[in-house]
């Protein structure tokens, strides 16, 4: 893609495996995070930032974003993004918005088989990597979800149902 990739983590262990999964540069997102990424861009900006988080990091990323920047709010793990206003807010640096919904590219069954075997051809040649945390037990589903309210998790967690 030719990108080059700043990825945030809350702790040593995980910015050690986002390191491993590519990126170039890992930033502490407990430390001044904004400064760094500005640091990382020479003062640029981030031309692209990908946001699971939401709420939480939502002013820190139309700080740090680049003029002409987008800005792709795949979660809302700290909440939803409070109401603002598209022109104040966007407009000043020109950033393209986005919240893309997975069903609103599955319109029909072809578009899942196409979209789905992209998807799949990606995890075979290694161009993505899926991380397992653990599996559990159906009726561990309770510490499952105990674990990932505590942070303890990294990657994917599954259920077996038993």
């Amino acid at each position: 893609v030719g990108a080059r990739v700043i990825a945030t983590a809350s702790s040593a262990e995980k910015l050690k495996i986002v390191e491993g999964l590519g990126a170039d540069h890992v930033v502490n997102s407990n430390d001044d995070w904004v400064a760094k990424a500005m640091e990382i861009t020479g003062g640029h900006g981030v031309d692209s930032i990908y946001d699971g988080v939401g709420k939480a990091t939502f002013k820190q990323d139309l700080e740090m974003i680049a003029v002409g920047g987008s800005l792709v709010m795949l979660g809302n793990a700290s909440g939803n993004v409070e109401p603002f206003d598209i022109r104040s807010t966007l407009g000043p640096k020109n950033v393209r918005l986005s919240r893309p919904i997975l069903f609103g590219y599955l319109q029909d069954r072809e578009a899942l088989d196409k979209y789905a075997g992209e998807v799949f051809e990606f995890v075979r040649s290694g161009k993505l990597k899926v991380l397992h945390h653990a599996t559990y037990d159906l009726k561990d589903v309770a510490k499952a979800h105990a674990d990932i309210e505590s942070r303890k998790t990294v990657g994917k967690l599954l259920i077996r149902i038993n």
